[in-house]
């Protein structure tokens, strides 16, 4: 598929996804796919770390447990300068092609 998980090299990063080969712009890497939650539900989480909104008040995708998704290690940096990947919503299918 090329793209691997493993350990970041930033310090307390955690696990990234790191491409294993070249890919053309626009070219599709994964989904972002997992249990889909209310606003109450993911404001009870404590762990947000693979949370993402933004497919409506009532509908945040909590990839955590999702663990044959790839797509759920990828660092959305809120800076733009330092995105190097772009989500692309899927709202009616709660999912976000990577």
């Amino acid at each position: 598929h090329g793209v691997e998980v493993r350990a970041s090299l930033i310090q307390g990063a955690g696990d990234g996804l790191f491409a294993s080969r070249s890919f053309a712009e626009g070219e599709l890497l994964g989904e972002y796919y997992g249990r889909v939650l209310s606003l109450l539900q993911a404001h009870q989480l404590e762990d947000r770390d693979y949370l993402m909104g933004g497919f409506g008040v009532n509908a945040h995708v909590d990839a955590r447990f999702t663990l044959d998704s790839p797509a759920r290690y990828v660092n959305d940096h809120f800076d733009r300068s330092k995105l190097n990947a772009h989500f692309e919503k899927m709202k009616p299918q709660r999912r976000a092609r990577l």
